[in-house]
């Protein structure tokens, strides 16, 4: 008889600004229990904090206002984020924020029971003679109840209905947003787009969408119209302000100036002043053929002389002169006009330009060129004004006349402002012309909120029911636990962590310590430990007995039998300071670890007890390998977190992977500038140089001596000094700048290249 395959979930971290993590997006696998090795800085002991946030016991004993400084980035904007999947169902999620000091954490749905360094301290630090055994704590074992097993039933067809609806919830969402995705061209690395899920309706919070949003069809005609830009843009330029310069003290001087009338006769004024260039064109030709009459060509006679000398006269007096300036000023007033005039028109379809390219961009839309026309009349409307009372000077140079009142200077400073304002606009038009990108980018964000928004409107009614389902479920929830509590027989809590804690050290030590179950202390041979803990074991012993009571306190964390199998074991690095002994046995606990449907703790290989499920976080190459090979995770279930530029990212290592293939992959990244040299890198450098010696050329009696056949026979200079400074951080006064280090990891990478080629095979895969 076939059966098909039941497709278990795929764990799956997401985070946000948790320490050195800037974001992470990566999926481990399906199986019970994985494994993240990392490096040290990578980040690995901020997830097992942000996971022991989930642990309800253990946030019970914090103060949430400290929490966001713990976990978020220094880097970011003091908002953070961290959640744990299984595919797409949200297990535990929180959401913190530096400036409110807030966390926000959604409920998981599992039991986390987390060992870290911060467990470590908080709990068993120098306490373990001293372990309080105060512990009221009651487990659930249950008994016939029709009232239980009818809220059971309840409480497993609601959530049944839940899974069902928001499965399809989930999958209507998952077509429209893919739909959504192709209207808009989104690429699904966009921020906005990978965020969009239908977590945002059933949040604590009832959702309320942003009444401000733009529609997803203005958004969309956007879009489009964004599309269509042509590739020839008529673009406009920036534009300067105009700048004409008008001498404001020659015009006060010439309308204050008193010029008594010339003694040329009336009727030689009068005739010159009505067209006073042609006598003054005249008496230069005269002054170059004086035999001739420069108006009508013949010869000189007496009156022609006495007039032309006249006229002379009169272009020499005082008053001429001063005729013949003001005149010059109103000419050059008349120039600042057709000036302004041309400015603005040029300024004025500068500004059409900008108007018919401003339609392909919604982000300038709105963005008015200011016009300058009130500005520019408002300077023609002072020359004029200065012209008319040069024109009143012209027929009265004897008197004194004031100054118009005009604020030149202070208009042609309201100009210059508002070109500065334009060219703001233009210039930024023109930006986004160039890198177009970021207008895209703008438009698709907003249409993923108008997406977010559209899909709670047009769904509403099934939201609505998902979360009238999980009210349920949390009441029903609340009703069993209260049946289980006042009907159930139960067992204490404090035994079973007794029998446990005994179990394990036995385990771990035989019968070198033991635990008194009335003193709740750890005793060695029987005999009290009366210099204490701190200064009688070491600190193998200290983190192996930590170790065992944190498994015992399990029991600590469930209400009933049946919590038994929501626990999820997280361990962070739980072989800290242990010699081999003790990490063989953490390790052979590890997968040894089961738990029995009445709550027993167990270590065996029994198929029919329940395997808990577990994440184990470390940075210990030799531990890595040993529960690698002794199947303690499988192959699948094995990764490592690596850090990117932007994002870190988790690698699958189903490899087996040796110290020596960890350290050669290191130093070919930092060779191949894929990453920056760390503090590790010198280490790892000497390290794979010392395994080509050995294994290639073990006929060198030395390292000194293999640096120097490297020299010799491949002119591979790689200095013996430098690199024991490298590798042990002595003798410099700074440390190698990481130009050095990337030089030196080349070096090393040749080595491994010319002697064992083949080696490269397994870090380049």
């Amino acid at each position: 008889m076939n059966t098909t395959k039941q497709n278990k979930p795929k764990l799956k971290i997401t985070a946000q600004s948790i320490g050195p993590i800037m974001s992470i997006d990566a999926a481990l696998s399906e199986e019970k229990r994985n494994l993240i090795f990392a490096r040290n800085g990578t980040g690995k002991s901020f997830i097992a904090r942000s996971l022991r946030m989930l642990d309800k016991a253990a946030l019970s004993e914090m103060d949430t206002v400290e929490i966001p400084d713990l976990l978020v980035s220094e880097e970011s904007d003091g908002v953070g984020s961290f959640a744990l999947y299984e595919d797409e169902n949200c297990i535990g999620r929180i959401e913190l924020n530096t400036s409110t000091k807030t966390t926000s954490i959604l409920e998981p749905s599992y039991i986390f029971h987390v060992f870290s360094e911060d467990y470590v301290d908080e709990n068993l630090r120098n306490k373990l003679e001293s372990l309080d055994g105060n512990i009221t704590h009651e487990i659930v074992v249950g008994k016939d109840n029709a009232e239980l097993d009818e809220k059971q039933k309840l409480l497993d067809e609601t959530a049944a209905k839940l899974k069902e609806a928001r499965s399809d919830l989930d999958a209507e969402y998952v077509i429209g947003k893919n739909l959504h995705q192709k209207k808009f061209g989104i690429r699904a690395s966009l921020g906005a787009f990978k965020a969009l899920t239908t977590d945002i309706y059933f949040q604590d919070q009832t959702y309320a969408p942003d009444g401000s949003a733009e529609t997803l069809d203005k958004l969309l005609k956007q879009y489009e119209l964004f599309k269509s830009i042509p590739q020839e843009t008529d673009q406009p330029v920036p534009f300067a302000a105009p700048e004409f310069v008008i001498d404001m003290n020659s015009i006060a001087s010439a309308l204050q100036a008193v010029t008594s009338p010339s003694s040329v006769a009336r009727t030689f004024r009068d005739k010159i002043a009505s067209d006073p260039s042609f006598f003054e064109a005249g008496l230069h030709k005269h002054r170059a053929a004086p035999d001739n009459c420069p108006f009508c060509t013949q010869d000189m006679g007496d009156v022609a002389m006495t007039a032309v000398d006249a006229y002379a006269k009169y272009f020499d007096d005082k008053e001429a002169q001063e005729i013949k300036r003001i005149n010059r000023m109103i000419s050059n007033l008349d120039s600042v006009v057709l000036g302004l005039d041309t400015w603005l028109s040029r300024y004025l379809q500068n500004a059409r330009r900008y108007d018919v390219l401003k339609t392909y961009f919604p982000s300038c839309s709105s963005s008015v060129v200011p016009d300058p026309s009130k500005i520019v009349q408002g300077l023609k409307s002072d020359v004029a004004s200065l012209q008319s009372s040069l024109r009143e000077k012209l027929n009265s140079l004897s008197s004194v006349l004031p100054m118009p009142d005009i604020a030149w200077n202070k208009t042609q400073a309201s100009i210059s402002s508002l070109v500065f304002e334009a060219n703001e606009l233009i210039d930024a038009l023109n930006k986004l012309v160039e890198n177009s990108d970021e207008e895209r980018k703008s438009i698709q964000n907003k249409s993923c909120k108008a997406f977010e928004i559209t899909f709670f409107g047009d769904n509403k009614d099934k939201i609505d029911e998902i979360r009238a389902f999980t009210a349920d479920i949390a009441r029903l929830s609340a009703e069993v636990a209260e049946i289980r509590k006042s009907h159930g027989d139960r067992a204490q809590a404090r035994d079973r962590v007794v029998e446990t804690f005994s179990l394990l050290l036995g385990r771990f030590f035989g019968d070198r310590y033991t635990f008194d179950a009335e003193s709740f202390k750890v005793h060695r041979k029987d005999m009290e430990i009366r210099r204490g803990s701190d200064r009688t074991l070491s600190d193998g012993e200290k983190a192996a007995l930590a170790f065992c009571y944190f498994i015992a306190q399990t029991h600590l964390r469930v209400a009933s039998n049946e919590d038994y199998e929501k626990v999820y074991f997280v361990f962070d690095d739980p072989v800290t300071s242990m010699s081999f002994d003790f990490v063989y046995s953490i390790i052979q606990a590890l997968k040894l670890l089961r738990i029995n449907k009445d709550g027993e703790i167990q270590f065996n290989l029994n198929s029919d007890v329940h395997r808990p499920k577990m994440l184990i976080l470390t940075h210990n190459n030799y531990f890595f390998n040993v529960v690698s090979t002794n199947n303690v995770v499988s192959k699948s279930g094995l990764f490592q977190l690596v850090a990117g530029a932007t994002a870190h990212r988790l690698v699958s290592q189903k490899s087996f992977a040796t110290p020596h293939l960890l350290q050669l992959k290191h130093v070919a990244e930092v060779a191949n500038k894929t990453i920056a040299p760390d503090h590790t890198t010198p280490n790892a450098i000497r390290s794979v140089v010392e395994g080509m010696w050995k294994f290639c050329r073990p006929d060198l009696t030395d390292f000194d001596g293999f640096l120097r056949y490297l020299i010799e026979q491949y002119e591979i200079e790689i200095k013996s000094v430098l690199i024991n400074h490298f590798s042990h951080h002595t003798g410099f006064d700074m440390l190698p700048d990481s130009e050095d280090i990337s030089l030196a990891a080349s070096e090393a990478l040749r080595v491994v290249e010319i002697l064992a080629s083949g080696q490269l095979k397994n870090v380049q895969s």
